[in-house]
């Protein structure tokens, strides 16, 4: 028996990647009951069509944003905060989205199992998703954090300082919560997560895969991107549960890779391997990658992830980058065959 077994659990944020991965884990142990919520409901029939009428499954459409309202019997163990929105284009020209699910989003959550608290005695656990953007890296090096390490920030004047400092805040409501109230919960702060789902974001990674299935040329700005601590969805889930049941109350986990397995790259060296990749699986079609601008020898510093605390709860990495991107193009190259049949 897992953890989990006959729990209730609340997913927000539920088609996103991360949100619905774990939805589709939940569903397969078989007896979950699993409540999944976003904001359009013809996104949430369509990613679950499959688990519609199941008895165990169920779909709450409605904005993060408003006050949560759940069937009145309902008892909440846990509530997997995932939603929230981290595009560039959300964070350049949308700002009050990204504070508002990270902020009312967070509390409205908080608020939702401080009063079955009240009112049931029960808290129930509140797994709040956090990110490497609570960690800045100025110093001019490559960096490894550990969970304490969260002294450095990034500079207000930055378009993504909305991002990073909402996520900064939704930790200190939800600890707030913790220490006020009792609410039982545990904080994951996930490095950069890649994989697919059926609404896939708007990310460099997935536009790379899609000129690969394409077979066309990858062009880039820019070569002197900094390398990033990665980590493929299936470990990215694996932790999150893990922390989800074993982590201390009050604790936070980075969900890392700490570039183990090779899973610490830049953009330019990713989209190089998917080209690598692509050009052995399909000699017949040679992709390239260009770069509009010189080759620059230096690149700009990043920052891996300790996850030493997260693998003492027994948790370990097992997906290299080249293994995850090649599951990743394996899938979309699928997806186009069955479209085009």
């Amino acid at each position: 028996m897992n953890a989990f077994s006959g729990k209730t659990v609340l997913v927000t944020g539920a088609t996103g990647l991360l949100g619905s991965s774990i939805v589709d884990r939940f569903i397969s142990m078989g007896d979950v009951e699993v409540f999944a919520l976003a904001k359009f409901k013809s996104r949430l029939t369509k990613r679950f069509k499959e688990y519609i009428g199941i008895s165990n499954f169920h779909i709450i459409t409605q904005d993060i944003c408003a006050s949560m309202k759940l069937p009145e019997s309902t008892t909440v163990d846990y509530i997997f905060h995932a939603a929230g929105t981290m595009t560039g284009v959300a964070i350049s020209h949308r700002p009050m989205d990204v504070i508002d699910a990270n902020l009312i989003g967070t509390r409205n959550c908080l608020d939702l199992l401080n009063e079955q608290k009240r009112k049931q005695g029960h808290s129930g656990r509140f797994v709040l998703f956090s990110s490497v953007a609570v960690y800045g890296n100025h110093s001019g090096i490559e960096r490894t954090v550990t969970e304490i390490d969260t002294d450095i920030a990034e500079t207000l004047d930055v378009p993504h300082a909305v991002y990073a400092e909402t996520k900064r805040m939704s930790e200190v409501l939800t600890l707030a919560y913790h220490r006020s109230f009792g609410v039982d919960v545990v904080i994951g702060r996930f490095s950069t997560v890649y994989g697919l789902t059926r609404y896939n974001p708007d990310t460099a990674i997935f536009e790379f895969l899609l000129h690969s299935v394409r077979g066309e040329d990858i062009v880039l700005r820019r070569s002197d991107l900094p390398r990033r601590d990665t980590i493929y969805i299936d470990d990215a889930v694996a932790g999150i549960l893990l922390v989800a049941s074993c982590g201390g109350t009050g604790e936070s986990y980075n969900i890392s890779s700490n570039g183990e397995k090779n899973n610490f790259a830049a953009l330019d060296e990713i989209a190089q391997m998917i080209a690598c990749i692509a050009n052995r699986k399909h000699v017949e079609r040679q992709m390239q990658v260009y770069y509009r601008s010189h080759a620059r020898l230096e690149r700009i510093p990043g920052l891996k992830m300790d996850n030493a605390k997260l693998k003492s709860l027994g948790w370990s990495l097992t997906t290299s980058l080249e293994e995850g991107i090649e599951k990743m193009m394996d899938k979309m190259e699928q997806t186009d065959r069955n479209v085009q049949t």
